[in-house]
Order: C-alpha cells, then sequence, then structure tokens
C-alpha cells in the first residue's frame, strides 16, 4: 500500500515536472535572444 502511493506521487511530480519542462521549453523556443543558441 505504502509502495503504490509513493509511486502515485512519484508520478504526479513527475508529470508537474514534465509540464513545467514543456512551458520552460515553449518559452525558450520562442525567445528571440536565445534562437541562435539553438
Amino acid at each position: 500500500m505504502l509502495v503504490a502511493h509513493g509511486e502515485a506521487i512519484a508520478e504526479k511530480m513527475w508529470n508537474k515536472f514534465k509540464n513545467e519542462d514543456n512551458i520552460w521549453f515553449k518559452r525558450w523556443k520562442q525567445d528571440p535572444r536565445l534562437i541562435k543558441l539553438r
């Protein structure tokens, strides 16, 4: 039970990080100062 609960929390954290990463990536792709760094 405890392991399953821990996995659920880990999955929520992972999804949160993925979402934040996607937002950051979209901003980075649209930032004119960083386009030349790609």
